[in-house]
């Protein structure tokens, strides 16, 4: 069997795994053997053990037998990257499973761009290796000429970002993928700072925008109408959500945040569904705002 192969079999097994509490082996077989998208082969223990065994080296997942209810289960903590990396596997499953799927998937015109230093980046920040750049921000004329110690790459909102100490300041930013350009990975290297954490820099951020030394994590409190509220329960806005009020005339959360340009620019994309409650300076920001667009069309 290829690789290919092998690999969509490994996915098939990981999602019936995650879909139940646990299944037996023989259950386990007869799904895999009656897979759409695999050949039919028999599926044997021996074949099942060595899938377990790739899982974990490849997956970072385990897979164990439970003896007393004679099955096996998933017992590793849920982890963001794989969700991420099965999801796209699974759609890489589907797709080349099709072979014309042009007149029934819709893709957005809108392509991410830079993504195709994503391998590069992330090949410098596992051997802490020194890269330059172009760049170029989208309200000024001129290109400038970045060295970076480059630390993480975030997506939010379907681009990615490099988090990295640019040199020229010794400051941490982001720079965006899509407005690089002429890439280069120098052979020097850097000692990764002992103690950062990325995911901790950005725990109340609410997207890219990193904090300033002035800014402080504020309580933000909002009131959806109960339409609107239903997608925001579903679809989280940050990981400190939490709820208030749910009940049929609203929907009322709280939020731990940075209150930046992105965080204001998500509360106005929901215009009338939503209303600040607190602090009073975002009633004021959103209220000027709204009231700045009003005078465009008086």
């Amino acid at each position: 069997m290829s690789t290919l192969a092998s690999l969509f079999r490994q996915n098939a097994l990981i999602q019936k795994m995650q879909q139940s509490k646990g299944s037996t082996l023989v259950e386990l077989q007869a799904y895999i053997q009656n897979h759409p998208q695999l050949d039919g082969s028999e599926y044997s223990e021996r074949t099942f053990f060595r899938d377990v065994k790739k899982i974990r080296t490849a997956h970072k997942i385990d897979i164990d037998y439970d003896r007393k209810n004679n099955i096996h289960c998933i017992t590793t903590p849920t982890d963001e990257l794989n969700i991420k990396a099965l999801e796209s596997f699974e759609m890489l499953n589907a797709l080349l499973g099709e072979e014309n799927f042009s007149e029934y998937i819709l893709f957005s015109n809108r392509r991410p761009q830079g993504i195709q230093y994503f391998q590069q980046l992330l090949e410098a920040i596992k051997t802490h290796k020194i890269v330059k750049f172009d760049y170029r921000e989208f309200y000024e004329d001129k290109v400038d000429n970045c060295t970076v110690e480059p630390y993480a790459l975030k997506e939010f909102k379907g681009r990615w970002y490099l988090l990295a100490k640019n040199l020229s300041d010794d400051k941490i930013a982001r720079f965006g993928l899509h407005k690089m350009s002429t890439v280069d990975t120098k052979p020097k290297t850097f000692k990764y700072p002992t103690g950062f954490d990325p995911k901790q820099l950005f725990r109340n951020c609410f997207g890219i925008m990193l904090p300033d030394e002035k800014d402080e994590v504020e309580q933000v409190i909002l009131s959806f109408d109960t339409q609107q509220g239903k997608y925001v329960k579903d679809y989280p806005l940050h990981e400190s959500q939490k709820e208030i009020i749910d009940n049929d005339e609203e929907y009322r959360i709280a939020l731990n945040v940075y209150i930046k340009f992105d965080f204001i620019m998500e509360i106005l994309s929901y215009g009338e569904d939503v209303e600040v409650i607190a602090p009073e300076s975002l009633k004021t920001e959103v209220q000027k705002r709204y009231s700045n667009a009003k005078q465009l069309y008086d």
